[in-house]
């Protein structure tokens, strides 16, 4: 802002300066407008011209933007979060029902992190509990400078986008958001499951898992299929979950005769409903069957690995770190706030195969 100031002027700088410093006031709103150029003169004294100076130089500075009949309005960006503007940390409904489920409330630790490392706040709030049009407009009131966004509502975006509000995508993706997003590599992670299955002389692959346009979906699904591709191989069936059956398929599955030789579970939750039917039906993982796991790292020893009863050991399991998409997320968020013309990115947090194993 200091140099665009230099640039045009000293009176039009301090105009500039004026108007910059009412808005992190808060004393025009994001998404609210300027007084119209006309009424800046008869206010300031000033001519035209220098008004219109001014004006260019903030929006220059990504602080306000025209549109057309309408005038200048001011963007989310121009809320400083050295100033105690908030990022805002919008969750999607806990599939158990709960305020928010332990991969959340863990997101929402690093996120918190991530953001005090740079002196933000952050502001939560869920999802689906408001109409999006409420949920844009409080941010808009609680002043939040953006939102990263864990759910592929885009309703939500649209709300958001019309209050002005940059959005980041976070665990999510939506078709034609024009957003930035970071993600799991799921494409990475189905490779990497497929060829470990491989690699074990597995020919006749299972996957057990969604089927749907869901951006998990189609990135794991792809990568395991790409895998078996490139062995002129294909998978022997799909068998599709959605987390309300998961342990009712994975019981079917199981009771099928000839027992599938491997299983690609590449959710937590069908991992899981996979190693509690296996202990029902007497079958041992990686004897009577082999699979390949999905689970971030920073829940494993909570949650994944107690999932295996009776003395199982976890399978092999894709990871990823939970922590790295909470510090990614943050770092893009940084960046897009110093240049906001950067063009949106889909960003991937690296997996990695985790071994057989508890440790």
């Amino acid at each position: 802002m200091q140099g665009t100031v230099k640039r045009i002027g000293r009176v039009s700088g301090q105009l500039a300066r004026r108007l910059k410093d009412h808005i992190h006031a808060g004393k025009v709103a994001s998404g609210d407008y300027l007084p119209t150029v006309r009424e800046l003169c008869a206010e300031h004294g000033m001519s035209i011209e220098t008004v219109q100076r001014a004006v260019r130089a903030l929006e220059a500075d990504g602080l306000i933007a025209a549109e057309p009949g309408r005038g200048f309005r001011v963007l989310a960006r121009a809320n400083d979060p050295l100033r105690g503007c908030p990022l805002a940390y919008l969750s999607g409904p806990a599939t158990d029902g709960s305020a928010l489920s332990e991969f959340q409330s863990q997101l929402l630790t690093h996120l918190r992190d991530a953001a005090a490392g740079r002196g933000w706040s952050l502001l939560a709030a869920q999802a689906g509990r408001q109409s999006p049009a409420s949920i844009a407009e409080q941010l808009r009131q609680q002043r939040a400078f953006a939102a990263a966004v864990d759910c592929d509502s885009p309703e939500l975006l649209a709300a958001l986008r019309a209050a002005g509000i940059p959005v980041l995508l976070l665990d999510a993706w939506v078709d034609g958001a024009e957003a930035d997003a970071v993600l799991q590599d799921g494409q990475e992670g189905g490779i990497l499951a497929a060829r470990h299955l491989l690699e074990q002389g597995c020919r006749r692959l299972v996957w057990f898992g969604s089927v749907s346009r869901n951006a998990h979906a189609m990135d794991r699904l792809g990568g395991a299929l790409s895998a078996l591709c490139v062995e002129g191989l294909a998978l022997e069936t799909l068998v599709a979950t959605d987390r309300a059956n998961d342990l009712e398929r994975a019981r079917e599955l199981l009771s099928r005769r000839p027992l599938p030789e491997a299983i690609l579970a590449l959710w937590q939750s069908d991992a899981l409903a996979l190693a509690r039917a296996a202990a029902e039906l007497r079958f041992e993982i990686g004897k009577d069957f082999r699979m390949v796991g999905w689970c971030p790292e920073e829940l494993y020893a909570a949650q994944y690995a107690p999932g295996f009863t009776a003395g199982a050991v976890p399978p092999p399991t894709v990871t990823w770190s939970i922590r790295t998409m909470a510090d990614t997320a943050v770092a893009r968020l940084a960046e897009r706030r110093e240049n906001p013309a950067l063009p949106a990115l889909r960003v991937k947090v690296p997996v990695r195969l985790r071994p057989a194993g508890r440790g």
